[in-house]
């Protein structure tokens, strides 16, 4: 009796739960380089997945712990902030190790400006580092001039325009802050206030993680571990 059935037995799940190689477990930075190709921070599964811009898989590595940021140069170069090691590291697009050099505390979003210098983000001490593309230190700035905890900002997001302007997102305050290549403060905007639309109702929750081709992308989220939403603007 099918309707017997029904009533005792409940689909509950499959198992064994086997994910699949390609899965993303908490995914954050993203980068494109000059060819179209797209390269995912898988963080939680601790590699880096690169795929086509039609969403190919190509190629993964790994050898990190708790990777967050990720950008591309113009000369064919991968850079990764291995947050939990406390290093940058740089690769070839296909993956194969060039050069690291070691970071204090937790740096998390990283980009590259028109003259290769990179720059990332502490989220400890709330600080903007900037680096020559060979790892040698330049300078710092603090990201505000107030005294302020780390435990009120959450920075995580970082990106240059093609002005060499440096933008910084503050999740935690839903806040975007502008500065010069030189650390010198500009403006900021945002706020909280929650978002309506097409998208529906979720809170402003804006991470900052590349800027190419021209184009401010930012990412929405409205569900962190599963699924986010682009907006380029």
């Amino acid at each position: 009796n099918s309707a017997f059935a029904a009533d005792i037995f409940k689909f509950e799940r499959i198992f064994p739960a086997l994910q699949q190689p390609w899965y993303f477990d908490t995914p954050n930075g993203i980068a494109v380089d000059e060819y179209g190709f797209v390269y995912l921070v898988d963080t939680d599964n601790n590699r880096i997945q690169k795929y086509s811009i039609d969403g190919q898989f190509i190629a993964k590595w790994g050898g990190f712990y708790q990777p967050h940021g990720i950008v591309t140069d113009k000369m064919g170069f991968v850079y990764v902030t291995d947050s939990g090691n406390h290093r940058i590291r740089k690769f070839t697009t296909d993956g194969d190790f060039v050069r690291e050099w070691k970071t204090d505390g937790f740096h998390t979003g990283i980009t590259i400006d028109r003259k290769n210098f990179i720059y990332t983000i502490r989220t400890d001490d709330l600080c903007v580092y900037k680096y020559t593309s060979e790892g040698s230190f330049i300078k710092k700035w603090q990201m505000f001039n107030e005294e302020v905890t780390a435990d009120i900002h959450l920075l995580i997001g970082i990106a240059a325009d093609d002005k060499d302007f440096i933008y910084v997102s503050d999740i935690q305050n839903h806040l975007i802050r502008k500065f010069t290549a030189d650390g010198d403060f500009i403006i900021q905007w945002g706020g909280k206030r929650r978002y309506s639309g097409t998208i529906g109702i979720c809170q402003q929750v804006l991470l900052l993680i590349g800027m190419g081709m021209f184009m401010f992308v930012m990412i929405i989220m409205t569900e962190f571990r599963n699924s986010i939403r682009m907006e380029i603007l």
